[in-house]
């Protein structure tokens, strides 16, 4: 299947503002039940009027926080798949699994802590590299019911769409062609001329890494694999010394390249390159965790009201015993 005609380019490539507008409204959302939920319980304890503002436990995550705790956990599974040596297409799969979970969930809803694991057991399913939730969960410590258990939570959240295109082939691929084109002159610009394998290998290593660090921002859901990869190994090249004036000219003939199309080309990987720079920042470990807490807090409340409604619900069973006594 190409790209262009999979779900992958149909459902799950947006816009900043379509990301943003999705998000929020979620957040809004679940918020909102989140302070109805505090109402309640301060009303039900006699404690006020539910004016009285929430402890500093019960401050819910903004976007941006929800972001770094996806960041972290992106990281997560990509340290997974490097010490199980697993394939690229299923590190690719896994954290684009993760990003797509949260474009219509929050992680107020669902915990990450949970459910990341699931998208690694499920990108290894899907990518034919096939690993038991047992030994998942005895590599992580987390326990196969709850990799099993949140499976179909997982389904529901991808709307069950699991062909991914991540930019890792797509990389191979140009480097095949920028290496096959260096050794014609006039094919390349003259930085790639007579390209040698060694320097070749940096620039392919150094692309990526690159590409590691765009997976764990939104890029995959902006931008194509193809655009991702261009931006991945025109970093590769800067760190293996060669800085490339033209990026078109890596994939595209002279006659493919008229100026708009390199001028839009250009503002791409510009807008890559940033979110590149976001990917590729430390995160302060003491920041996610106490994200992490306030998370935890705050779902623990939704949890407590879900519960207590589920509770004060009639069973399906006694439901159906009332109406064959209501018929009789």
């Amino acid at each position: 299947m190409k790209y262009k005609e999979s779900s992958q380019c149909d459902r799950w490539v947006f816009t900043n503002e379509q990301l943003a507008e999705l998000r929020g409204a979620k957040l809004e959302s679940t918020l909102r039940v989140l302070t109805q939920a505090q109402e309640s319980s301060s009303q039900a304890s006699g404690s006020g009027n539910g004016d009285t503002p929430p402890p500093a436990d019960l401050a819910p995550p903004s976007l941006e926080e929800q972001e770094l705790l996806l960041r972290y956990y992106g990281s997560k599974l990509q340290a997974i798949c490097a010490e199980l040596k697993l394939p690229r297409k299923v590190l690719g799969t896994c954290v684009t699994f993760l990003k797509r979970m949260y474009v219509h969930s929050c992680v107020l809803e669902v915990d990450p802590q949970t459910i990341f694991l699931t998208c690694l057991y499920l990108a290894c399913k899907t990518e034919e590299s096939y690993i038991s939730a047992a030994e998942l969960g005895r590599l992580s410590g987390m326990r196969a019911e709850i990799v099993l258990g949140t499976e179909l939570t997982l389904l529901q959240g991808l709307k069950f769409d699991l062909i991914v295109f991540s930019p890792f082939n797509a990389i191979e691929g140009f480097m095949q062609v920028i290496q096959e084109r260096a050794q014609i002159p006039g094919a390349v610009e003259p930085a790639l001329l007579g390209l040698q394998e060694s320097t070749a290998d940096r620039a392919r290593r150094a692309a990526l890494a690159a590409a590691d660090a765009l997976m764990l921002t939104d890029a995959p859901l902006l931008f194509t694999p193809g655009q991702l990869a261009l931006a991945a190994l025109r970093s590769g090249f800067h760190k293996a010394g060669i800085k490339i004036q033209n990026p078109a000219a890596l994939v595209l003939s002279p006659d493919e390249q008229p100026e708009e199309t390199v001028h839009k080309l250009a503002a791409v990987l510009r807008s890559i390159d940033e979110l590149g720079a976001l990917g590729s920042a430390t995160l302060d470990l003491e920041e996610i965790a106490a994200i992490d807490r306030r998370v935890k807090a705050c779902r623990a409340v939704l949890s407590e009201t879900s519960r207590k409604a589920a509770k004060g619900k009639p069973s399906g069973k006694s439901g159906t015993k009332e109406a064959i006594a209501a018929k009789a």
